[in-house]
Order: structure tokens, then sequence, then C-alpha cells
């Protein structure tokens, strides 16, 4: 007791310090939460595809589900401009899933829809003046408590704007881009790379010095002698 009377002040400060920390613990991990709950849960991704045997484009859409929990979606469509198409027969028939059934997606899982050239067109809508028209296409999906998720599409967006070109008899580079680089991948696949010859060692031996069997004279002995001192004394100096 009367080391608590003596450093009470050390031991409130330590206290006070424990409840701060306490505090800033919590507090960041509601700020976590609610940021964690902002975040829409559900993203979407449009990507586009070439059948080269067929000669057809296609588009898939990329459902994700980024919470830790499974989502259930009763609806999953496209949006063109402000006109809505419901895909979720569609995605049913594809799947082999009973009509009427729900899209669940597990946690941290995607769900994918191809939608071939004949279906992609299907999403034109006309204007006032009947023509066929292309707003920007939106992906959208609504849970089972009634929640709304939605992202644009921007690669579907270009492929479905040039296939209604295309139709007009117009600019239709976007779609002919899009075989020229299939074809590149199938040329670089279907490549045949040849292997390099193999190096042949020589087999050639090196010649033998032939030795001269002439006797050698007395003079000639001396200037070989003569030679060799010459280059010794080369070296030493």
């Amino acid at each position: 007791m009367a080391f608590l009377n003596e450093n009470a002040g050390v031991v409130t400060l330590i206290i006070g310090i424990f409840v701060v920390a306490g505090l800033v613990a919590t507090l960041y991990f509601l700020l976590d939460m609610r940021r964690k709950l902002a975040v829409q849960k559900v993203k979407f991704l449009g990507l586009n595809g070439v059948d080269y045997e067929g000669r057809k484009v296609f588009a898939k859409i990329v459902v994700g589900n980024k919470s830790v929990n499974d989502v259930s979606l009763v609806e999953l469509g496209v949006k063109n401009g402000k006109v809505s198409f419901n895909l979720t027969p569609l995605y049913n028939s594809k799947k082999g899933v009973a009509i009427g059934e729900k899209i669940v997606m597990e946690q941290r899982s995607v769900v994918t829809l191809r939608l071939e050239e004949a279906e992609l067109k299907k999403l034109f809508v006309l204007n006032k003046k009947g023509v066929k028209v292309v707003g920007q296409i939106r992906a959208y999906a609504i849970d089972s408590t009634g929640n709304l998720f939605k992202g644009r599409l921007f690669e579907v967006e270009r492929l479905v704007k040039s296939l209604i070109k295309q139709e007009n008899g117009g600019d239709a580079s976007y779609v002919n881009n899009l075989f020229a680089k299939k074809e590149e991948e199938i040329n670089q696949e279907t490549k045949v790379v040849l292997p390099e010859p193999e190096k042949v060692e020589s087999v050639d031996k090196p010649q033998e010095e032939v030795k001269d069997s002439t006797p050698k004279t007395d003079e000639v002995k001396a200037n070989e002698e003569g030679k060799t001192e010459k280059e010794e004394n080369l070296l030493k100096q």
C-alpha cells in the first residue's frame, strides 16, 4: 500500500497509457470494418476473345465476390445505356442450372458468362429514328438482400460498338485487329524452331615434326649452339 501511495503518479500514467492504446486499437478496428463494408463486394471485368476457327468474336463477363461471405445473386445482366438486359436465364441455361435458381458465388471466387457474337448483337437498342445504337455498356447484379452492384465493361463496349459499325458498313478495325492478334498468336505457337547444327570437333591430329636424319657437321652444330647462346643472352639482358 505504501508503494502505491509513493508511486501513485507512475501507476496512473501506466494505466492511462493502456487505456489510450485500447481506445486507439478499438477505433482502428471500427474504421477498418467500416471501410470493408463500404467497399463494393462485387466487382465486374469485361474481356474479349476470338473464335478463330468459327471466325467469330465473343465477350466474357467476369463477376468477382471480394467479400468473405457467399453472395447469392437473384439477377445478373447488362445495361446498354438505360436499357437493361436480364442475362440470368441465359447464364443458368449455359451452366445447366434450373431457370429461376439464384447464382451463388462463394467467398473470394468468380463466375463467368460468355456471350457469343450473335448474343452480343442482341444488346443493340433502337433510337427514336429506328437506328441501332450502343451507349455505355455496364454489368449489374442484384443480390438476395436487394443490393445493386454495377460496373462498366470498357472492352465489351468497344467490341459491341465495333460490331454495330461493321453491321452498318462502317469502320470495323477493332474486330479486325482482334483477328490479326489471334492469328499472330497462333503463328507463334505453331512456329517450328529448327535445332542448331551440332558442332563437330576436328579429329585431325597435329602433324608430327619430321626430323632431319642427315648427320650434322661440326660447323652446323657450332652455328646452332651459337644461336642458342644468343637467345639466352637476350633473355638475360
